[in-house]
């Protein structure tokens, strides 16, 4: 590779990366703001309209896992849904089954729903 390719590849890598910021700023989406509890997550991520329903799917789905997994697992599903309500009714059935999966793959036991929680 000579050096007029090796500026030619520089260049167009700058222009890539220049658009890639270019086209994410137009979408007009505010930088997430991390917050180290999941329910103060959801306050920050959803509008204040679905921040109930966002809250009881989080919590139907982490009532079914052990006490001391369900912080991940609340973090792990709001992480994923960054504030779309939508995506979180999508993926609350599929989330569900899957940690039904884990538990019986390891053979452990869900948590009983009312069991106390963290």
């Amino acid at each position: 590779m000579t050096p007029r390719d090796l500026l030619l590849l520089l260049v167009a890598l700058t222009a890539a990366i220049w658009l890639a910021r270019w086209i994410s700023e137009r979408r007009g989406r505010p930088k997430r703001v991390r917050h180290d509890d999941p329910l103060q997550q959801i306050d920050a991520d959803f509008p204040p309209r679905h921040r109930d329903e966002a809250k009881q799917l989080v919590e139907s789905i982490a009532g079914l896992a052990k006490p001391e997994d369900r912080y991940i697992i609340r973090r792990r599903i709001v992480d994923a849904a960054r504030g779309d309500i939508g995506k979180l009714r999508r993926g609350a059935p599929k989330a569900r089954e899957a940690l039904e999966r884990m538990y019986r793959f390891f053979g452990d036991e869900l948590s009983k729903p009312g069991s106390p929680g963290e």
